[in-house]
Protein backbone atom coordinates (compact mmCIF):
# COMPACT_ATOMS: atom_id res chain seq x y z
CA UNK A 1 0.00 0.00 0.00
CA UNK A 2 2.29 3.13 -1.34
CA UNK A 3 1.48 6.60 0.07
CA UNK A 4 0.65 9.52 -1.49
CA UNK A 5 3.62 11.42 -3.61
CA UNK A 6 0.95 14.37 -3.87
CA UNK A 7 0.08 14.81 0.01
CA UNK A 8 2.46 17.26 0.98
CA UNK A 9 3.69 15.85 4.39
CA UNK A 10 6.05 13.78 5.28
CA UNK A 11 6.19 9.90 4.35
CA UNK A 12 6.72 9.25 8.21
CA UNK A 13 3.35 10.85 8.70
CA UNK A 14 1.52 9.64 6.37
CA UNK A 15 2.72 6.07 7.61
CA UNK A 16 1.79 6.74 10.70
CA UNK A 17 -1.92 7.83 9.68
CA UNK A 18 -2.36 4.82 7.71
CA UNK A 19 -1.01 2.62 10.88
CA UNK A 20 -3.20 4.12 12.85
CA UNK A 21 -5.86 3.25 10.57
CA UNK A 22 -5.65 0.06 10.26
CA UNK A 23 -5.09 -0.08 14.27
CA UNK A 24 -8.43 1.45 14.20
CA UNK A 25 -10.31 -0.97 11.84
CA UNK A 26 -8.96 -3.98 13.64
CA UNK A 27 -6.27 -4.84 11.09
CA UNK A 28 -3.83 -4.94 13.76
CA UNK A 29 -6.00 -5.81 17.31
CA UNK A 30 -5.51 -4.68 20.70
CA UNK A 31 -2.35 -6.98 22.09
CA UNK A 32 -1.68 -8.24 18.82
CA UNK A 33 1.82 -7.08 17.49
CA UNK A 34 2.58 -4.85 15.53
CA UNK A 35 4.84 -6.19 11.94
CA UNK A 36 8.73 -5.26 11.81
CA UNK A 37 10.00 -2.06 11.03
CA UNK A 38 11.32 -3.85 8.03
CA UNK A 39 8.14 -5.65 7.00
CA UNK A 40 6.53 -2.04 7.42
CA UNK A 41 8.94 -0.28 5.23
CA UNK A 42 8.67 -3.33 2.50
CA UNK A 43 4.71 -3.30 2.78
CA UNK A 44 4.31 0.71 2.04
CA UNK A 45 7.39 1.24 -0.28
CA UNK A 46 9.37 3.50 2.32
CA UNK A 47 13.03 3.20 3.79
CA UNK A 48 13.05 1.49 7.15
CA UNK A 49 14.04 4.74 8.82
CA UNK A 50 10.61 5.97 7.90
CA UNK A 51 9.35 3.30 9.20
CA UNK A 52 10.69 3.40 12.10
CA UNK A 53 9.91 6.87 12.50
CA UNK A 54 6.30 6.50 12.20
CA UNK A 55 6.52 3.42 14.74
CA UNK A 56 7.46 5.59 17.35
CA UNK A 57 5.50 8.43 16.62
CA UNK A 58 2.54 5.44 17.43
CA UNK A 59 4.59 4.84 20.95
CA UNK A 60 5.06 8.84 21.79
CA UNK A 61 0.66 8.47 20.99
CA UNK A 62 0.39 5.48 23.17
CA UNK A 63 -0.94 4.03 20.49
CA UNK A 64 1.60 0.98 20.27
CA UNK A 65 4.20 -0.22 23.05
CA UNK A 66 7.37 -1.38 22.41
CA UNK A 67 7.85 -4.80 24.76
CA UNK A 68 11.80 -6.23 25.02
CA UNK A 69 11.84 -9.53 23.43
CA UNK A 70 7.97 -9.21 22.42
CA UNK A 71 7.65 -6.55 20.11
CA UNK A 72 5.55 -3.62 19.27
CA UNK A 73 2.34 -4.39 20.63
CA UNK A 74 -1.04 -2.69 20.04
CA UNK A 75 -2.26 -0.93 23.61
CA UNK A 76 -6.10 -0.37 23.99
CA UNK A 77 -7.07 3.05 23.19
CA UNK A 78 -8.76 3.37 27.18
CA UNK A 79 -5.26 1.94 28.60
CA UNK A 80 -3.28 4.35 26.42
CA UNK A 81 -5.50 7.57 27.68
CA UNK A 82 -4.86 6.25 31.40
CA UNK A 83 -1.59 5.49 31.20
CA UNK A 84 -0.80 9.01 29.25
CA UNK A 85 -3.30 11.26 32.20
CA UNK A 86 -1.29 9.34 34.93
CA UNK A 87 1.41 10.40 33.73
CA UNK A 88 0.20 13.99 33.67
CA UNK A 89 -0.78 13.64 36.61
CA UNK A 90 2.81 12.49 37.96
CA UNK A 91 4.40 15.45 36.26
CA UNK A 92 2.16 17.47 37.68
CA UNK A 93 2.87 16.08 41.06
CA UNK A 94 6.70 16.59 40.56
CA UNK A 95 6.13 20.16 39.79
CA UNK A 96 4.05 20.98 42.66
CA UNK A 97 6.05 19.40 44.43
CA UNK A 98 9.74 21.33 43.42
CA UNK A 99 7.52 24.81 43.84
CA UNK A 100 6.81 23.76 47.75
CA UNK A 101 10.41 22.77 48.47
CA UNK A 102 11.32 26.03 47.21
CA UNK A 103 8.75 28.39 48.81
CA UNK A 104 9.66 29.65 52.12
CA UNK A 105 7.04 28.70 53.92
CA UNK A 106 7.93 24.70 52.10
Amino acid sequence: MPLDLDDPRPAYLQLADQLRRSIAEGQYPVGERLPAVRAIADEYGVAVATANRAVNLLQQEGVVISRPGVGTVIRDASTAARGSVQDQLNDLRKRVEALEARSPGG
